[in-house]
C-alpha cells in the first residue's frame, strides 16, 4: 500500500502534492488561476502539506520559496494599492504566505 510508504514517489500524499506545486503554484501559473478564492485554496492545501518536514523539504528544493515571495509582494502591493477597498480574500493569501514564510 502506497499510504504507508510517505517518502516514495508513489505515495497519493506526494503525487498530490507534487501536482499542485506543478500545476498550480509554480512558474507563475498562479497568476493564471481564475479568482482569489482558487489561490486562496491552492495556498491552504500547500499549508498543510508544509507541517510535515518531508513537504517542507520538496517545497525548498522546487524553488517554493522564491515563487512564495514573489507572490507575497505581488500581493501586497495589490492589496496596499487598494486600500480603501474591501478585499479579505487579498487579506486571507497574504495571511496564508505569511505564516507559510514563518516556517
Amino acid at each position: 500500500n502506497s499510504l504507508r510508504r510517505p517518502g516514495t514517489q508513489d505515495n497519493v500524499f506526494v503525487q498530490l502534492f507534487q501536482m499542485v506545486l506543478e500545476l498550480r503554484f509554480l512558474e507563475s501559473r498562479w497568476k493564471d488561476l481564475e479568482s482569489g478564492n482558487h489561490r486562496l485554496v491552492v495556498l491552504q492545501v500547500i499549508r498543510l502539506f508544509m507541517r510535515d518536514k518531508a513537504f517542507q523539504r520538496r517545497f525548498l528544493l522546487r524553488g517554493g520559496r522564491d515563487e512564495l515571495c514573489s507572490i507575497f509582494d505581488s500581493e501586497g502591493v495589490k492589496h496596499y494599492r487598494h486600500l480603501a477597498q474591501t478585499d479579505s480574500v487579498g487579506l486571507q493569501i497574504l495571511t496564508q504566505i505569511a505564516s507559510m514564510l514563518t516556517k
